[in-house]
């Protein structure tokens, strides 16, 4: 699968550059053009990781992630092949790093490894 070069390096949720035709109303002629996402730069809150994360995201990811309940859980229940990029599977290892400290913590003992 082809991924663009912009997703590699933010939270996309699956969305790329479309491709299509601009149809005038008179003639009908028709002009190529492309739909870009709709991206912006957010600061987002990592309740694990007790920090912001500055992240190119598009407005689709934001409505992904708030029905997903935040970040940490996007992240944390998407499967790894689904983030199609590597700034997201780095976040979700950070996460699961944290997530496993936190429970020794609360435990209290550390499990045998």
């Amino acid at each position: 699968k082809i991924i663009m070069g912009r997703a590699k390096r933010g939270i996309f949720a699956g969305r790329h550059i479309q491709f299509g035709n601009k149809v005038s109303e008179k003639g009908g002629n028709k002009t190529r053009r492309t739909w870009k996402p709709n991206v912006r730069l957010k600061r987002l809150y990592s309740f694990s990781l007790d920090r912001f994360i500055r992240v190119h995201v598009t407005t689709h990811a934001l409505r992904c992630i708030d029905k997903a309940g935040g970040l940490d859980e996007y992240l944390l229940n998407k499967p790894d092949h689904k983030l199609e990029n590597d700034l997201c599977l780095y976040w979700k290892r950070e996460l699961q790093t944290m997530n496993r400290f936190l429970f020794k913590l609360q435990c209290g003992n550390v499990p045998p490894e």
